[in-house]
């Protein structure tokens, strides 16, 4: 006889994250049916959340290890620095490239769970955070039979994250956070859905970030060039077909939705306008140095004009500090408000 297949659920949080996670930790009982998959995005350094994980409920929680079953009961990270993937049964964990300049991201997580297990089998789960990362994912498990469930905008730190999942994919479930774990509880003893829409385009991206096939010929598949360039890497961007949300995608493995894009360029633009004003500042100060030297000498025509020339680049370094403080508001407006 054929074993059911135990459902898993998946996870993505970002900004506010840490205090949606612990107070669903408190809420799981120790004998949850499901194993729980969790991408927060954190920085490259050791976290300790699985640790508060494990002290805060009657869940053991631990990074994910390449290769490890998928244990019911159990609650696995994504190690920092690495995405999480699901392999049917198992887990993969590798470094891989950023998506939606993020590393680990959301998106990977979700696609290859809805992919990789039988349908209706994965309850994806959007909490708190900024901009956008697993909306693509969470619409992917829907249509792969899956559960998405959604943290409430006005009950989350961060609404972007659950604002755009809720933009993206018709979810089974927008709720408080207090009710999140009666309600995993619930839907991981119900049975599972049986329909599965899984397109073509999702699994060319998993493809993509696994590394498999010709890269340049599975882009052409999803999407088409556009005139944008990747913010991490410089290279070409595909904008890909499927939506919502409009996503891009590079031929080194860089993906980002719309708007992620636009958060990584200005962080770009804003290092590189950074190093410009530094420039800027040494060439006034070598001028003024410059000045002083031809006054030493006699040669007034020449220290007036380093001084007039020192003066301009002071001006053009003033307009420039006065552009990289409005850098972050201007961002700022892009971002998702709440109803």
């Amino acid at each position: 006889m054929n074993r059911t297949p135990e459902p898993i659920v998946v996870i993505g949080a970002s900004a506010g994250g840490v205090e949606a996670l612990l107070s669903l930790a408190g809420q799981l009982p120790g004998d949850f049916g499901a194993a729980v998959l969790v991408t927060m995005h954190i920085d490259a350094y050791d976290s300790q959340m699985p640790a508060l994980m494990t002290r805060r409920g009657p869940l053991t929680a631990s990074y994910a290890t390449a290769g490890a079953s998928i244990e019911p009961g159990r609650i696995y990270f994504a190690p920092p620095d690495h995405h999480l993937l699901v392999d049917g049964e198992t887990m993969n964990v590798m470094q891989g490239s950023k998506e939606n300049h993020a590393r680990p991201a959301i998106d990977p997580l979700f696609r290859s769970a809805a992919l990789t297990r039988p349908p209706g089998t994965v309850i994806g789960v959007v909490l708190s955070g900024m901009l956008d990362d697993g909306a693509s994912g969470l619409r992917i498990v829907k249509q792969c039979g899956g559960i998405a469930i959604v943290q409430d905008p006005l009950d989350a730190s961060a609404p972007s994250m659950p604002l755009a999942a809720l933009a993206a994919t018709a979810v089974d479930h927008r709720i408080d956070l207090a009710g999140l774990g009666a309600l995993l509880t619930r839907l991981v003893k119900l049975p599972t859905p049986s329909t599965d829409h899984r397109s073509i385009a999702a699994q060319t991206e998993l493809a993509l970030t696994l590394g498999q096939g010709d890269t340049f010929a599975l882009l052409d598949t999803i999407g088409t060039p556009s005139s944008l360039t990747c913010p991490d890497c410089g290279g070409s961007l595909w904008k890909l077909t499927e939506r919502p949300p409009q996503r891009f995608r590079c031929h080194t493995g860089h993906a980002f939705t719309l708007r992620a894009l636009e958060h990584a360029q200005s962080e770009l633009a804003s290092t590189s306008m950074w190093s410009t004003l530094r420039t800027l500042n040494e060439k006034n100060r070598l001028l003024l140095e410059l000045a002083e030297s031809y006054g030493d000498i006699a040669d007034r025509d020449a220290a007036d004009a380093a001084r007039r020339l020192a003066e301009r680049v002071e001006r053009v370094a003033s307009e420039l500090r006065a552009l990289l403080d409005s850098l972050p508001g201007s961002a700022a407006r892009l971002l998702p408000r709440s109803p």
